[in-house]
């Protein structure tokens, strides 16, 4: 699967070629194919970076502890 980077270069090759023709639908469509292609580059840093850490516990685990919950 391509990295950010491949995303945000074909990005950027769909908005300069939106600036260079004359017919405002396809530099529309060109817009809108580099705003998907910029989301899919945020998917892969996310990809890259993975989730974010789990090990804290929240709410009553935290208060009371895990094991006094399950007595």
């Amino acid at each position: 699967m391509p990295g950010p980077e491949y995303y945000r270069r074909q990005a950027d090759i769909c908005l300069g070629l939106s600036l260079l023709g004359e017919d405002p639908f396809i530099a529309e469509a060109l817009i809108a194919k580099a705003t998907e292609l910029l989301e899919k580059a945020k998917e892969a840093e996310r990809r890259v970076e993975g989730p974010p850490p789990t090990s804290q516990l929240t709410g009553r685990d935290e208060i009371i502890g895990v094991d006094a919950c399950r007595e």
